[in-house]
């Protein structure tokens, strides 16, 4: 299985069998990638492997607080072609955690609005997919990040807040 690494917006990629070189500057070069797509080898240390790419995973995942606005359709379409490109899935999840600002119906326009503009969801709230829930909500209900949360405090690489909206 390949390296996830998170970056531009809200897209994930897998990458699989880089340059030990260019490990902690895949991000770097996945940005390269995207704008500069016939580089025929690791740009950042100039040797000859080049980089396999194992499964393309791109996620939009907006909030529902009202209609999709053209940076979302962008950052949307950007995600699906990049995927679409490499073989890959592009997965809508729902960032539903701010509940104060929630617009009910907002979610079902995300769909629809998409669904206009030809996207189409591989993986989502509205198709379903082996990697559910897809609304953030339903994940911190699980506990999913619970764990993960908790070893992270207990070693000191975060910390509770107490900051009000």
């Amino acid at each position: 299985m390949g390296k996830s690494i998170g970056g531009l917006g809200d897209q994930n990629f897998y990458l699989a069998n880089f340059c030990s070189k260019t490990a902690t500057f895949a991000m770097a070069y996945v940005q390269l990638f995207l704008f500069f797509p016939f580089l025929p080898r690791c740009y950042l240390c100039n040797s000859n492997k080049i980089m396999s790419i194992k499964k393309i995973r791109t996620r939009f995942a907006p909030s529902p607080t009202g209609p999709l606005h053209m940076g979302g359709v962008r950052t949307a379409l950007f995600c699906y072609l990049f995927a679409k490109k490499h073989g890959g899935d592009f997965l809508l999840r729902i960032e539903d955690t701010d509940q104060s600002r929630y617009v009910p119906g907002a979610e079902e326009y995300i769909v629809a609005a998409l669904n206009w503009c030809g996207i189409q969801i591989d993986e989502g709230v509205s198709v379903g997919g082996k990697f559910e829930p897809y609304r953030q909500s339903e994940r911190k209900e699980q506990g999913i990040y619970l764990k993960y949360a908790k070893e992270m405090i207990a070693s000191g690489h975060a910390y509770y807040a107490f900051d009000t909206a």
